[in-house]
């Protein structure tokens, strides 16, 4: 068995077949959303339903919070989808067969030999933030998660507020230097491009509204010396183990 995942980890990456039939890798549901990643026994026994059905019925309270909730066992695809269809539940349900998934995770087994049960909340950059082991506290599985889950979505704003605020500082660097170069050409200077940086580039501005907006400035042309320069456009314009982990800033 491997080590272990703690919190403060990389979530090991996987694709595995749902329910449906559908081949889920944990990579894709990242980036938007957090993943409560559940890892039970077996299909239709007492506490795996129990557990089941505490996730159904906080579904709408997870996905409010920005979470998709994944459970994961060794059960076949066929049988998760009569479990899913018997218990109402809207959530997916992957099929470990053979238990590589697990084993990548490290899940114990409980006396040795039953599947553990395990649930790890994993941030959008694919960092394991909380890691909950418990065979019989069914409501804590949730109860926590959730918890988490809150103060992730919480976090959000703080931190898209800190990177607009770094975006917008460069954005007026490199403008200054784009004004520069302008009333250079204007003189006649000979000046070398600037490029826009890339997550400038990519803060999702249409090419249409780009080239409309560079008419009548400046083009950036390669000359025959393989000079780069610009000249000017002249055509128009309990018994539980619970660990929670923060990922350091910077």
């Amino acid at each position: 068995m491997a080590r272990g995942i703690q919190a403060g980890d990389k979530a090991p990456d996987f694709t595995l077949p749902s329910q449906t039939g559908e081949q889920v890798r944990l990579q894709d549901r990242l980036g938007e959303r957090v993943v409560v990643l559940y890892f039970y026994p077996k299909d239709n026994t007492s506490g795996c339903t129990a557990e089941a059905r505490a996730f159904r019925d906080s579904h709408e309270t997870f996905t409010e919070a920005g979470a998709d909730v994944i459970g994961v066992s060794s059960d076949s695809a066929d049988r998760h989808a009569g479990f899913a269809s018997k218990h109402g539940l809207p959530f997916t349900l992957l099929a470990d067969q053979g238990g590589r998934v697990r084993k990548a995770y490290g899940v114990p087994a409980a006396m040795g030999f039953i599947p553990g049960r395990v649930t790890y909340v994993i941030d959008r950059t694919g960092t394991v933030r909380h890691v909950f082991n418990s065979m019989t506290n069914i409501d804590g599985h949730v109860t926590e998660a959730l918890e988490v889950v809150r103060r992730l979505q919480a976090e959000q704003p703080a931190l898209r507020g800190l990177v607009g605020q770094h975006l917008a500082a460069e954005l007026r660097e490199h403008l200054g230097h784009l004004a520069q170069q302008v009333v250079a050409v204007g003189a006649g200077e000979r000046v070398q491009v600037l490029p826009v940086p890339a997550r400038l580039a990519a803060l999702a501005v249409p090419p249409s509204a780009a080239s409309a907006a560079g008419r009548g400035l400046a083009r950036q042309r390669r000359d025959l010396g393989g000079e780069v320069g610009v000249e000017e456009e002249r055509e128009g314009n309990s018994g539980a183990t619970s660990t929670t982990g923060r990922v350091p800033n910077g």
